[in-house]
């Protein structure tokens, strides 16, 4: 089987489904049929087959699929599923700012200069951390 270099990637053509190139290992460049290629990476866990992005190319080099594709091996040999553990480090990502944060960023960014009644009861309260 012939890995993949740049040369490959570069001239691998969209077809009317999903084109599959392998480089081994699980790795994969995936060519949809609007033209757009994604390396992509094939596991099995608990007999369920698996397919995780790992990005889009040129923005992520074969170099760099290759390594993330390593990673997420090591995750397999652990024991766990790289797709829930990509999944929950994005909820902690996103997780990270609290509905009172988010208030208070508002009220100093927009409400406080279009609605100046807020200045003196509300705002107050949301600044001192009560809303």
């Amino acid at each position: 089987m012939t890995k993949l270099n740049n040369r490959i990637i570069e001239r691998a053509k969209p077809s009317i489904n999903d084109k599959y190139i392998a480089d081994g290992d699980g790795l994969f460049l995936r060519v949809t049929p609007n033209g757009t290629k994604t390396f992509c990476f094939r596991y099995t866990v608990s007999e369920k087959r698996r397919l995780l992005s790992l990005g889009p190319y040129p923005v992520l080099s074969l170099a760099d699929a290759r390594a993330r594709a390593d990673a997420a091996r090591k995750l397999i040999f652990d024991g766990k599923d790289p797709l829930e553990a990509a999944s929950q480090s994005k909820q902690s990502e996103s997780s990270g700012e609290t509905v009172s944060a988010l208030i208070k960023e508002w009220t100093e960014r927009y409400a406080s200069k279009t609605y100046k009644r807020l200045a003196h009861g509300w705002l107050s309260r949301v600044r001192a951390g009560f809303v």
